[in-house]
């Protein structure tokens, strides 16, 4: 998915998305789209989901009305660092996002007017940000139509439902997808990315696990990314055994893959090439998780994967020496 694609840059004027100019406004976006498009490939535009910035232009004429607040009326705000310069840079530089109360008309219809916005260089779909696991604050503002317990959930739930509705209407071929995994909203999106470590990924010593199996297994039908970096073989082999796609993030999403290691690239091409040989079985199967097979060595993972009659089992090998095992799945042996 593609960020910093309006005016302000990433992170800056939300929720204002207005086409830059610098790169050639409205047509030049088209143009570039269509070219990655014709190569074969397909962009998300992103559209921060939740929050906005105090200097926006949105912000000055509603921001104060359509903020969430806490109890004592301050507004829920946010900073985003990101590293690689220095500590007084950052502090000087750091960008503060304000959380937008979802049960506001003025917010509801202002998300709905951008996505339609961006609707207009025709992207294979748009990408909202934090949607999917944002946490649920409590709004006290009195002047907004709910009870503080339910100004969240209800409220994003309704707007996402709505903005998908209108998306399958205007192409049914779009995208839409989110970021963070909650499965009370993940019904209206096509695409969730867990995001960082939040939920799906299990570091391979063991010391750090998550819930990815129990989510995957319960929910089987959402699809998730997963965030790889350079070098990270561990997460492309994750994903590869729990039949998430490929996200990959050189350089925390500020890098390419011309800036990668070419050998990991490599194995990352072999690995997509493999996935999409046997895309049935490895990206349109069911998680099924350890059913159906057993396997007599525990150092290995190993994960089950069902379509229709067909029974795929990946294994992979996260210990630094060789390894043998035994698999039995009975009923397709």
């Amino acid at each position: 998915f593609l960020m910093g694609w309006h005016s302000g840059g990433h992170d800056n004027e939300y929720p204002e998305y207005r086409f830059d100019t610098q790169m050639g406004g409205r047509k030049g976006l088209c143009k570039a789209l269509k070219d990655v498009s014709d190569k074969g490939g397909k962009v998300l535009l992103y559209i921060q989901g939740v929050q906005m910035n105090s200097n926006s232009t949105f912000y000055k004429k509603h921001g104060r009305k359509v903020s969430a607040k806490d109890i004592h009326g301050h507004e829920y705000r946010d900073v985003w660092n990101y590293f690689g310069e220095g500590t007084l840079l950052q502090l000087s530089a750091r960008q503060f996002l304000i959380n937008a109360c979802p049960s506001t008309k003025e917010w509801q219809e202002k998300l709905i007017e951008e996505t339609v916005r961006a609707g207009e260089v025709s992207p294979a779909g748009y990408f909202f940000d934090q949607v999917g696991g944002q946490p649920c604050y409590l709004c006290f503002d009195k002047g907004h139509p709910h009870k503080p317990s339910l100004a969240m959930g209800p409220a994003r739930a309704s707007l996402f439902k709505r903005i998908m509705r209108d998306v399958r209407r205007k192409n049914p071929d779009q995208a839409v997808a989110c970021e963070m995994i909650c499965d009370a909203i993940l019904q209206f999106f096509d695409i969730s990315q867990p995001t960082w470590g939040l939920g799906e990924f299990t570091d391979p010593s063991g010391t750090v696990t998550f819930f990815s199996e129990m989510f995957h297994y319960t929910f089987p039908e959402y699809i998730h990314t997963l965030n790889i970096d350079n070098n990270d073989y561990n997460r492309v082999n994750y994903a590869s055994t729990m039949g998430y796609r490929f996200d990959v993030s050189i350089n925390r999403q500020r890098g390419t893959l011309a800036e990668a290691n070419p050998e990991f690239v490599g194995y990352l091409r072999k690995m997509s090439d493999i996935r999409q040989k046997y895309n049935r079985l490895l990206l349109h199967a069911t998680f099924i998780d350890n059913e159906k097979f057993t396997i007599d060595n525990k150092s290995l993972v190993a994960k089950a994967h069902i379509y229709g009659k067909e029974l795929t089992v990946i294994v992979w090998n996260n210990t630094t020496q060789s390894e043998s095992f035994s698999l039995k799945v009975p009923g397709y042996v």
